[in-house]
């Protein structure tokens, strides 16, 4: 692309992506949870950074952002970098969410939550059982990983030990919900 063309591509870019944020800002934590279970990874995650700051993100959003991070994959428990410094930095969300399970908590838990369905998969899928002993082994690497941190506000919290949350089912299989209609997506 020549220098005018990319620089309009990203003006454009900038645009919707602030559309994006408003829409979420003026959206319920519903939508929150809808927008963090489609977010494509490859994408910006000051959205995700923002949803997980919020004081009504409901404990299943952010259970199903930590995950979808793949903590596994991540020191994020020595991360020093703060969320937001870079809006593609996965670790420093990691850590905020494990400090704000440790401290303050999410204490809002009206969603669902379900990881096979997050991980894309149905309950009684060929595959379901392989997929939960990963989760299961998960849990295991992160609590060994973490023996030995002296920091107990990045540790996984007990409440993120989970497989399965009860609550509304707002995303996933069979949502019927209009989400996908109102959000922006299309570039001025």
């Amino acid at each position: 692309m020549s220098g005018a063309g990319y620089g309009d591509f990203e003006a454009r870019l900038e645009r919707l992506h602030a559309r994006q944020m408003a829409f979420l800002q003026n959206s319920p934590p519903d939508d929150w949870h809808r927008y963090a279970f489609y977010h494509n990874w490859d994408e910006r995650l000051d959205g995700l950074y923002w949803i997980v700051s919020q004081p009504q993100c409901d404990r299943a959003t952010a259970i199903l952002i930590f995950w979808k991070g793949e903590p596994t994959g991540y020191d994020y428990e020595e991360e020093e970098e703060n969320m937001g410094d870079d809006v593609y930095a996965v670790a420093p969300m990691l850590r905020y969410i494990s400090e704000r399970f440790n401290t303050a908590g999410y204490p809002r838990a009206e969603i669902a939550y379900d990881f096979l369905e997050a991980a894309g998969h149905e309950a009684g899928s060929d595959y379901a059982a392989i997929i939960e002993a990963g989760r299961l082994r998960d849990f295991e690497t992160l609590i060994e990983a973490q023996k030995n941190l002296s920091d107990p506000r990045v540790k996984l919290h007990a409440d993120m030990k989970v497989l399965r949350l009860p609550g509304r089912k707002v995303a996933g299989y069979g949502d019927t919900s209009d989400f996908y209609d109102r959000f922006p997506e299309d570039m001025d």
